[in-house]
């Protein structure tokens, strides 16, 4: 699963928050490039659902974290850094529209050099977690998962999405499974 695809739908993705705000607001005028930010808007989720099902039914990977880290801050820092600044965008010259596809390319540049495919306003809305999970053989990777803790030691089962960001389908935050190394949150 891990291909420009995949890495291209959660791009497209992350940024349909943006888009339909660029709709509402008709930032780049009304007529065509209203339709235009709608559509991707729409089709953003609607692909990366797509990529969620297919990854869903494929096999998990054995992956051993030794320690991890939360990193749903970094999605707010994404949100604040990259998009909020764009809600005030009213390009309607040609000029500023060209001003604003820079910016945007140096964004989507930037998001895709840092492979930071993982920062997705999406997916936090539905309740995932990211978590960079140091391996037992030492590397980094990324997890998105809806567990609210993973434990040190931990064996999990995602599905890689990119050669280092994986996702836990199927654990849910009412699932009354206990995985080996989670700690449970529910009381007797």
């Amino acid at each position: 699963m891990a291909t420009i695809w995949t890495k291209s739908v959660l791009f497209l993705s992350s940024f349909s928050p943006l888009l339909v705000v660029f709709a509402l607001l008709d930032s780049f005028g009304r007529g065509v490039a209203t339709a235009i930010c709608v559509g991707l808007a729409v089709l953003g989720p609607l692909l990366l659902l797509g990529v969620l099902l297919v990854a869903k039914r494929l096999e998990g990977v054995p992956l051993a974290a030794a320690t991890n880290q939360r990193r749903d801050a970094d999605v707010l820092a994404y949100v604040a850094t990259y998009l909020i600044p764009f809600l005030t965008v009213n390009a309607v010259t040609l000029r500023s529209r060209l001003a604003v596809g820079v910016f945007i390319a140096l964004i989507a540049l930037f998001y895709i050099r840092g492979e930071m495919y993982f920062l997705n306003p999406l997916l936090d809305v539905v309740g995932y977690r990211v978590f960079e999970v140091q391996t037992a053989d030492g590397s980094a990777v990324i997890l998105i998962t809806k567990r609210r803790h993973i434990g040190d030691q931990a064996s999990l089962r995602p599905v890689p999405l990119s050669d280092d960001i994986y996702w836990e389908p199927g654990h849910g935050s009412r699932s009354s499974k206990r995985q080996p190394g989670s700690v449970s949150t529910r009381r007797p």
